[in-house]
């Protein structure tokens, strides 16, 4: 019995819901860290402001909040981020294109694969975002970088729909 790369690449594919199963549940489980994290700096704010200390900044407690809530509830924030960018709030699938199956389930691996890699920069980049402002001068580099893996994790998990408008754009 013999397995073809289509079989392989078939196989592949119905594990990705799985993945991204698992991606949301760390996405869940790391917002829920950043909003004890935020809320324990919160407090630590609170006792140093009552003793005069002008060193502490609300800033970071602030953004670990906001990134915790995102992260909790990152399948909304992302149904807002394609709504934004795209119009609608649902990622599109891929269509048949009419020049065999073989090359339907390779691209469709292939789209599947490159959603999954962008759901995990979607979440990276809003890592990135709370990490900043703990790196002093390298804090605004990593705001940078955070804010492209949100654009390009939202770009990459509606690939299909990034693709018709690149065609578009560049006459392909």
């Amino acid at each position: 019995m013999s397995i073809t790369i289509y079989q392989i690449l078939d196989n592949l594919n119905a594990s990705i819901p799985a993945l991204n199963s698992l991606v949301t549940g760390g996405s869940v489980l790391l917002g829920a860290v950043f909003m004890v994290r935020g809320i324990y700096k919160l407090k630590h704010f609170a006792e140093m402001r009552t003793m005069m200390s002008s060193q502490n900044s609300l800033m970071e407690p602030v953004v670990l909040l906001m990134v915790g809530a995102i992260l909790l509830y990152w399948p909304s924030m992302l149904s807002a981020s394609l709504e934004t960018i795209f119009s609608t709030t649902s990622p599109l699938a891929y269509q048949a294109s009419g020049y065999g199956e073989n090359y339907d389930v390779v691209i469709q691996t292939c789209g599947n694969m490159i959603k999954l890699i962008g759901f995990i920069a979607f979440i990276r980049g809003w890592l990135l975002i709370a990490k900043y402002n703990h790196q002093g001068a390298q804090g605004g580099s990593n705001l940078t970088k955070g804010i492209w893996h949100v654009v390009g994790g939202t770009c990459a998990i509606n690939i299909y729909e990034t693709w018709q408008i690149v065609k578009s754009t560049l006459g392909v």
